[in-house]
């Protein structure tokens, strides 16, 4: 980095300029979470998981926190969970919460009378659920929705509209011929 200098450029980016080589390389900044992000991200850990409520706790104004992807998807809110939660940390987590065993003891008159160890899979479950849910490490849930009509002339839809009335006229009909005969 010797023979480099950083000047700033236009608003985000680092121009860097190389002397020896005489050149000039644009580079983005990294863009650090705003005290909002943090307070929200603190929010979301304490109402366990809930986005919008975070968002709401921490001053969003209720628009955006109806669409809390916008602050999810961000990168800014990406470099923000993973300083606090790296993947290698839930990985290590993980392995660890599998294994080790939580001892429950019952006790008499102040005697101890069982102890037994075991997995307390429902905490390590919610757990595990939060942090995979706050770095976005489960498939997104996607419906295709393919529009049959989009290719029809708009004189093709009328007729298509045409035909769903006298179709809706015919069923009408036979109802209230029903309604008749079983009346009379």
């Amino acid at each position: 980095m010797k023979n480099k200098k950083t000047i700033g450029v236009k608003t985000g980016y680092v121009k860097k300029v190389n002397m020896k080589k005489k050149d000039i390389v644009l580079t983005k900044k990294k863009k650090k979470p705003t005290l909002k992000q943090k307070e929200a991200f603190k929010n979301v850990i304490e109402n366990r998981g809930n986005v919008s409520k975070g968002m709401r706790d921490a001053g969003y104004t209720e628009a955006t926190a109806k669409n809390p992807k916008n602050l999810t998807e961000s990168k800014s809110w990406t470099d923000l969970v993973e300083e606090y939660l790296p993947d290698i940390l839930l990985a290590k987590t993980h392995k660890e919460l599998l294994t080790v065993p939580r001892k429950i003891r019952t006790f008499l008159k102040g005697d101890l009378q069982t102890e037994i160890e075991e997995v307390d899979s429902a905490a390590i479950s919610r757990g595990l659920d939060m942090a995979y849910k706050l770095k976005n490490k489960y498939a997104a849930t996607k419906i295709k929705f393919e529009d049959e009509n989009k290719d029809l002339t708009d004189e093709e839809v009328e007729d298509r509209l045409a035909e769903i009335r006298r179709r809706r006229e015919d069923l009408l009909e036979k109802s209230n011929a029903k309604r008749k005969a079983k009346s009379a």
